[in-house]
């Protein structure tokens, strides 16, 4: 299998990762719950890594950069302009794997995916290597694993950054432009330019849609920076937000004020049975004022990832439970679900799947954490 078919092989792996249910015999699920409810008593400072009077100016200067990640495309039928939103990012081995949505400015219609594979840069102010490959592919990504692969094998556009007719800068501010001429063949050619900043990492890709009429909210998609103001600017027209399919969040820190939004403006949050809500999405779901679920919708979570000062992945659960990196995810799940059930249940989605796993929670868990004020059929 070629180095390309590998790359995009992982890629598979790790989206496919987000509907994997993970469960654990009954003798492995009582230690878990027994582990979480002794590192729960844990004693902690209360800490928030972005003070509460500094979080609209921190997004507001985010939002003001991220309007200048974009992705043109320009050929025959004139210049195109997308947003672009960083969803995906996979390092392992000295291989790094970026997944973007992209989407038109003008036509919310006009949308697809872009991939970058290569090496891990060697100059932090550079998030690509300098071998590294480009894939741009139109369209929604399938649902279906047996689709996916064939998805990928007739991209749109692919280039290089090792080819003469492409060419990287970066300026003093940090924004990163990457232009390159495609020709294929008898062809016209196509003039492709990418442009990143610091914004690129953490914005989201997530979407709202209110109805105002019933005074209610549908969010979808990865929560990050960017999802922030979309709650913000709808928390007052709102009594329930619906979590549809949300896989996660790109910027936890950030997110935990999101929950915090939703808690200040008694919103209820709801997950209904076609829905799957994981990782950081669960954290807005605990913010509900009133929480619902109906049966068969999926609640996933995992560890959560650091890494360490050798460049190693570092799996939170393998932390001691004194150890402060905790202290802000302890002190936002004692404000959401009370000092006792939120020690406890942030600990249980340590031990209960790695971080690059999806452990699904029973009905049976979700009333031991009282994670849901109600469950409906």
């Amino acid at each position: 299998m070629s180095k390309k078919s590998s790359t995009l092989t992982a890629l598979l792996i790790t989206l496919q990762s987000f509907c994997f249910l993970a469960h654990a015999d009954d003798h492995a699920a009582k230690s878990v719950i027994e582990r979480a409810s002794e590192s729960a008593k844990v004693k902690f400072e209360p800490t928030k890594s972005i003070p509460d009077d500094e979080i609209d100016a921190f997004v507001a200067k985010f939002e003001t950069m991220n309007k200048h990640v974009q992705l043109s495309i320009t050929g025959p039928d004139g210049r195109k302009e997308y947003l672009l939103f960083l969803t995906e990012v996979d390092e392992e081995a000295g291989e790094t794997l970026l997944l973007f949505n992209y989407r038109n400015k003008s036509d919310p219609e006009d949308k697809g995916i872009l991939i970058y594979s290569g090496t891990d840069a060697e100059d932090e102010d550079n998030i690509f290597g300098q071998k590294g490959s480009f894939t741009i592919k139109s369209g929604v990504f399938p649902d279906k694993a047996e689709e996916q692969q064939a998805f990928f094998d007739t991209p749109d556009f692919a280039f290089s950054l090792q080819d003469d007719m492409t060419k990287a800068v970066i300026d003093e501010e940090g924004t990163f432009t990457i232009s390159a001429k495609i020709t294929n063949g008898d062809r016209d050619a196509v003039d492709i330019a990418l442009t990143f900043n610091m914004a690129l990492n953490g914005f989201g890709d997530s979407s709202i849609v209110l109805n105002k009429d019933k005074r209610e909210a549908v969010l979808t998609g990865t929560l990050g920076i960017g999802t922030y103001n979309q709650l913000k600017d709808v928390a007052d027209k709102i009594d329930k937000l619906y979590l549809q399919n949300v896989p996660g969040s790109m910027f936890d820190d950030v997110n935990m004020h999101t929950g915090r939004l939703i808690r200040e403006h008694k919103i209820t949050t709801v997950v209904l049975s076609d829905s799957e809500v994981s990782s950081g999405g669960v954290d807005l779901f605990a913010a509900g004022y009133q929480r619902k679920l109906q049966k068969g919708g999926k609640l996933g979570f995992h560890s959560w990832c650091g890494v360490s000062d050798d460049g190693q992945r570092e799996e939170a659960g393998k932390l001691d439970n004194k150890d402060s990196e905790h202290w802000q995810q302890l002190t936002y799940f004692s404000e959401m679900l009370g000092k006792e059930k939120g020690l406890e249940f942030y600990f249980y989605t340590l031990y209960s799947a790695p971080c690059d796993n999806i452990h699904v929670m029973s009905l049976d868990d979700v009333k031991r954490y009282g994670l849901a004020t109600e469950i409906f059929k």
